[in-house]
């Protein structure tokens, strides 16, 4: 781990008010270790137990071909995964062009019996959560799946529940380093981070990620713009949850970097919290 104290804060225990005063102020990314450890999710689940359980449950899979900056704009295979059994056999026979990847699977997709088994993360705010137009999003890929470089528009808290996924985090003063603009996707960069070389992105060079690994139970904070991307090292599933809090600076960064659909959704959630949404 190519990491100092000072790059990355690591902590085993931190209260809510730390995080606040600590991370979330000074908008600075933290590693709380083992702060899902307690979750049955986290002690139970993995790609087997799912698929014994649930294996006739409907999935979206995506293909994500390698260089992919963006899960949105995967590849569309003629044959995909239709029930999470046969995505986690696919899963476990990956073409040498890319990988089988369940992203984004809405939390609230998964049958009721999987969803109690996520416990609760204290640092987030779910009102506040549920204002951003997203809900807790669920994530499965075998060795080798990918998230290419991006940067969220909002917080992100990562909580790793089974396997390990490896990451490389770059302080969002970096971004003028790293490409990004890609047509379509303006939070996304035009490189591909996992290439071997890279020699028409110069400025590549400058940029100094934060390399690190979570472990099942495992719970990251990062702020927005923070660019990163993630390989599964084995068999992985995780969940994100995008938050946001009543705080002057999150404001500003909705209003410097959210896209108008963001808006939108915030808008209509904010009207509905209020009882003025009519549908």
């Amino acid at each position: 781990m190519s990491l100092s104290p000072t790059d990355l804060n690591c902590v085993d225990q931190l209260t809510l008010s730390e995080f606040h005063q600590r991370y979330l102020q000074a908008e600075k990314p933290v590693i709380i270790k083992g702060g899902a450890a307690n979750w049955t999710a986290v002690q139970k689940w993995s790609p087997d137990h799912l698929k014994n359980r649930f294996g006739d449950m409907p999935i979206k899979a995506r293909f994500l071909p390698h260089g992919s900056t963006s899960a949105i704009e995967a590849d569309a295979r003629p044959e995909k995964p239709r029930t999470l059994a046969q995505f986690v056999d696919t899963m476990r026979h990956q073409p040498a062009d890319g990988s089988w990847y369940l992203v984004q699977q809405p939390l609230a997709s998964l049958p009721e019996a999987l969803r109690r088994d996520f416990g609760k993360l204290k640092y987030n705010s779910p009102r506040m959560q549920r204002l951003t137009g997203h809900q807790p999003y669920f994530w499965m890929g075998g060795p080798g799946a990918r998230t290419g470089l991006h940067y969220d528009l909002i917080h992100n808290f990562n909580v790793q529940i089974s396997g390990r996924k490896g990451w490389k985090l770059f302080p969002r003063a970096q971004q003028p380093l790293l490409y990004f603009g890609k047509e379509g996707y303006a939070h996304h960069s035009e490189l591909d981070i996992f290439a071997e070389h890279n020699p028409e992105y110069p400025l590549l060079k400058q940029a100094t990620p934060l390399e690190f690994t979570l472990d099942p139970g495992d719970v990251l904070f990062f702020p927005a713009g923070w660019p990163h991307c993630v390989n599964c090292i084995e068999e992985s599933i995780s969940l994100n949850i995008f938050s946001l809090w009543f705080r002057l600076n999150d404001l500003k960064i909705v209003f410097r970097e959210a896209p108008p659909w963001i808006f939108k959704k915030m808008v209509f959630k904010g009207r509905a919290l209020l009882g003025l949404q009519t549908e």
